[in-house]
């Protein structure tokens, strides 16, 4: 059912990098010798959710150097802590066309903000202003959590998946629960010519997937909101991966896109939800074609054990789930 990652990793590799390439290109810059240096002032200011400073934070900001021989890239950096308003300043002259922020502090999860300085000298971004938000630590939770990459057995029809053990209901798998349902249609002439389909569903009226994007460029180790908010849930999501030639590429899995989910509701006598299981994806919903007859999917998921419960805020040290083989499904973010 599973294979390895690396393998994994080479074929999204072959498939996605003209789509995914874009999402990337701001994340580590080699620097050009032929830049000019130029000074940028940076003004940090801290605050918790509801707006407030927060003295004491450490704040790091990275930024690039002159790579010494041989190198491509060389980061530096700048460190402090801030004032009783909850900012911190510094300034440097160098080549970097991009800031790395991170602020962190003892009590709150760590965040950072990525800001693009550019290869012109621009006084609006060379003076960045940037204000980072630390969330407060609350209940983090024991929950069963994953990162998978898991084979659909068949293509064109919905197979059951047992989110709580991680595998295919029978006769495909272990699991003995459908939680969600997986269907793969698969059109597959060549690797320049393919259309994959993908839908995620749920498996009763009430149950569904809720979505939440955040964006990549900045955001708290504590992705998401730690409570599961009210709100309507979607019974179906769909992710379509082709490539046609004429046409190009088309991808609807997006790294920013994020779900709340919620499984295994019971209702009471008047139709109102009784009972039910919440949890979280990080990440969306990936599909890998490469080296399959059917597919790979590929998703990160968190469940909270505790029927009627919306706290999905997890602790990384106390992780429900099996123990995997794969080292790499092992889920350490909160």
């Amino acid at each position: 059912m599973q294979y390895n990652y690396q393998a994994r990793r080479d074929s999204l590799k072959q498939i996605l990098i003209l789509v995914l390439v874009s999402m990337f290109c701001g994340c580590g810059h080699a620097q050009d010798p032929g830049i000019v240096k130029s000074l940028w002032r940076a003004t940090i200011k801290v605050v918790d959710e509801a707006g407030d400073p927060i003295e004491g934070a450490k704040v790091t900001i990275g930024y690039h150097v002159t790579p010494f021989e041989a190198q491509t890239v060389r980061m530096a950096k700048a460190t402090g802590l801030t004032d009783r308003a909850g900012v911190f300043r510094a300034a440097e002259q160098s080549q970097s066309i991009d800031l790395e922020v991170r602020a962190e502090k003892t009590g709150f999860y760590p965040t950072f903000q990525r800001h693009e300085l550019g290869v012109g000298f621009d006084p609006e971004k060379q003076n960045p202003h940037l204000t980072l938000i630390l969330k407060k630590v609350g209940e983090p939770i024991p929950m069963y959590a994953r990162r998978l990459q898991i084979q659909i057995p068949e293509v064109g029809k919905p197979i059951g998946f047992d989110l709580l053990q991680a595998d295919w209901v029978t006769p495909h798998g272990t699991g003995t629960h459908t939680d969600l349902m997986f269907q793969v249609n698969r059109r597959w002439e060549s690797r320049n010519d393919f259309e994959y389909v993908l839908k995620v569903s749920a498996t009763t009226p009430t149950d569904g997937l809720m979505e939440f994007p955040v964006r990549l460029d900045q955001g708290s180790e504590l992705r998401m909101p730690g409570t599961v908010p009210q709100g309507a849930f979607k019974a179906e999501v769909v992710k379509v991966l082709s490539r046609t030639p004429g046409l190009g590429w088309k991808q609807d899995s997006i790294p920013e896109q994020n779900y709340y989910f919620r499984i295994r509701s019971k209702l009471d006598d008047t139709g109102g939800i009784k009972s039910a299981l919440y949890g979280k994806v990080y990440g969306d919903f990936v599909i890998d074609p490469i080296n399959s007859k059917t597919s790979f999917i590929l998703f990160t998921y968190y469940i909270n054990p505790e029927p009627n419960s919306r706290n999905v805020e997890f602790d990384p040290s106390k992780n429900l789930a099996r123990k995997s083989k794969a080292p790499d499904e092992d889920v350490r973010k909160p």
